[in-house]
């Protein structure tokens, strides 16, 4: 098989699936290693990119989904305006942000964090799919342990977690704005 059939899988398995497809899964599927993926999956990525494509491929996590082209939101959109609600709050916000810095957190830790009540805050991240329970905490009660989706990572266009503004930052552009 040579790489442009190859391409012609990778597109085809990410349509098919719909979601992110692990890099693993992929190379089992061709036979190949990880390496001579990513170097397909550059290529399939810069090629999709140039032209102003509608559809993308991102590189989620370890693994791999085609998407809508971001500069099209709003026309795409309109395909799922009657499931679609309003905008996030800014309570929302700020416990989307105190659940994707703490990576896994509890109720009672976000609570401390933001100083108010986050029980339908929560609940409403929890229907929007931007978190997830990850568990229980080995502690009296058991609380729920949260953490947040690949919905999370899709929405606010991150590969991963790590792509999150490192939180030093903000300590230092506060400081910039006393000293001026």
């Amino acid at each position: 098989m040579n790489i442009n059939e190859q391409k012609e899988i990778i597109e085809a398995i990410l349509f098919a699936y719909g979601d992110i497809v692990p890099s693993k899964k992929i190379c089992e599927i061709l036979s190949i290693e990880l390496n001579q993926l990513e170097i397909i999956m550059r290529e399939l990525i810069e090629k999709k990119e140039i032209g102003q494509k509608g559809i993308l491929i991102k590189k989620i996590r370890d693994g791999y989904q085609l998407s809508t082209n971001s500069e099209y939101y709003d026309y795409v959109r309109k395909l799922f305006e009657k499931n679609t609600s309003k905008t996030l709050s800014q309570a929302a916000y700020e416990t989307l942000s105190v659940v994707a810095y703490n990576k896994n957190v509890t109720r009672a830790k976000i609570e401390d964090i933001r100083g108010v009540s986050a029980g339908s805050t929560i609940n409403t991240l929890l229907d929007k799919g931007f978190i997830e329970e990850a568990g229980r905490l080995e502690a009296p009660g058991r609380p729920v342990i949260y953490r947040t989706t690949d919905d999370f990572l899709r929405a606010f266009n991150f590969k991963s977690s790590d792509d999150l503004v490192p939180i030093e930052s903000f300590s230092e552009q506060k400081k910039e704005n006393v000293d001026v």
